[in-house]
């Protein structure tokens, strides 16, 4: 209904408005956006209900990652992603979940992080646990306030890159992944001070929940 009566309003808008041209397209690009997340809610929920497991594969680290940033680079061409060292092993998880919690962590940082620094997403393999992590410079965040944002609708007090904020449904979204695969979720300050956000699975195909 939203895309379809912002289409409507953009065909009798005169085409040389370019400011109301510009503010159409971006509702069109939040209801994409609201139409996704709303997707993956109601899979998740589908999922919990029915308590199977045919979704949980062997999943390669390497493509959960680049699937990720592929879709990110899609939605978000303006934002710069450079990818750091990534496991080429395997992990026993529901790669689309990942996927999609991964992919949350790169839309966080391109709706919250500095643009004039590229967004870096990296796994590495700690105790037992597949980490999978994305750093950003765009907030000071305290300790605190960085593991509040992975609660429903916590959004913090940036208003985000050029104004791009989110519903404050992505890192909750992760942080529900994550333990459903017996991982946790965390937020760590870097050497430098940039933001990391990031979840873990374990490695053992006895551990996920799925």
């Amino acid at each position: 209904v939203v895309m379809a009566r912002a289409d409507l309003l953009s065909m009798k808008l005169p085409p040389d408005n370019e400011r109301a041209v510009t503010d159409i397209e971006a509702i069109k690009k939040g209801a994409v956006d609201l139409n996704r997340m709303v997707n993956s809610l109601i899979d998740y929920a589908d999922k919990i209900q029915s308590e199977t497991s045919t979704e949980r594969t062997i999943a390669s680290i390497s493509s959960i990652v680049n699937n990720a940033v592929d879709q990110q680079a899609e939605d978000h061409p303006d934002s710069e992603i450079s990818i750091g060292h990534v496991d080429e092993g395997s992990i026993y998880c529901d790669e689309h979940f990942t996927t999609r919690a991964v992919w949350e962590l790169l839309d966080n940082a391109s709706r919250y992080g500095s643009e004039s620094a590229p967004i870096l997403v990296r796994t590495e393999r700690s105790n037992g646990s597949i980490r999978f992590e994305v750093e950003d410079s765009g907030r000071d965040l305290s300790d605190e306030d960085g593991a509040d944002l992975f609660k429903p609708f916590e959004r913090g007090r940036s208003m985000g890159a050029a104004g791009k904020r989110g519903l404050g449904l992505g890192l909750s979204f992760v942080h529900t992944i994550a333990e459903l695969h017996g991982g946790r979720v965390f937020f760590e300050k870097a050497e430098d001070g940039h933001s990391v956000f990031g979840f873990t699975i374990p490695e053992g195909l006895d551990s996920a929940l799925l």
